[in-house]
């Protein structure tokens, strides 16, 4: 903190104002990470005007990445949005690398959604796939059909939900590295789960949790293994009712 704090104050005398810019950023980073969302806003927002006075766009979008996800955190999706927004009339003058514009289509798909304009949140969707498609990322295409998935079994269509989580998992199954490939597999066995419950397919429903708790156990990751055991609960009751 100290460093980043004292590079730039030095960096704003000798008028780097790029470096000024990043390392005020590194300074809201740290705040942020400590919780202290006031004074991280606070720097962030000196960091955006010294980047922009200085048209540099990295430490510009590097800012509307971190006000995007801190507004998102805490419900405040037309904030979220609203910031999105300006990134996406940025885009029209500057280029911006294409896995780092779908970040903020994928978020503005989501924010639209939770203010309930479902007709934007599938269009920016659409976007956000689209995207991702052109980065070849089997882990953005991934997360782009699996956000897809939520949005289509949030409103209860269960075919479209089904076959979005069934595409992000090939996808998911393409990935190199090891952490990030188990993870998503076993957040969309999970995901399936719910699925083929939803639609009455119990048994279905009860091998994929089962795939689901095997990776989780694998990876010792224990955070969803109560959603795994309640959907497992939840299945077998079913199955024994019919």
């Amino acid at each position: 903190f100290a460093i980043f704090t004292k590079l730039a104050k030095t960096f704003e005398t000798k008028k780097y104002h790029s470096l000024q810019a990043q390392a005020l950023q590194a300074v809201a980073e740290i705040y942020r990470n400590k919780f202290d969302f006031s004074k991280s806003f606070a720097v962030s927002q000196k960091s955006l005007n010294v980047a922009k006075t200085n048209q540099d766009i990295e430490t510009t979008l590097r800012y509307y990445q971190a006000s995007v996800s801190t507004n998102r955190r805490f419900g405040k999706y037309q904030e979220s949005l609203n910031d999105s927004l300006l990134v996406f009339d940025l885009a029209q003058d500057a280029p911006i690398k294409p896995n780092v514009l779908w970040t903020f289509y994928s978020t503005a798909a989501e924010n639209y959604f939770k203010l309930g304009l479902l007709d934007c949140a599938f269009a920016y969707q659409e976007e956000s796939i689209e995207i991702a498609q052109k980065t070849g990322s089997p882990l953005l295409e991934s997360r782009s059909f699996e956000q897809s998935s939520v949005f289509y079994l949030s409103i209860n269509k269960l075919p479209e939900a089904f076959t979005n989580a069934q595409t992000a998992l090939e996808f998911g199954e393409k990935v190199t590295d090891e952490k990030f490939k188990f993870n998503i597999t076993s957040r969309l066995s999970l995901r399936l789960g719910n699925i083929y419950r939803k639609s009455g397919e119990y048994q279905k429903a009860i091998e994929h949790y089962k795939k689901a708790q095997e990776i989780y156990e694998k990876i010792d990751f224990k955070t969803y293994l109560y959603q795994i055991f309640r959907g497992q609960a939840l299945a077998n009751i079913a199955l024994k009712d019919n």
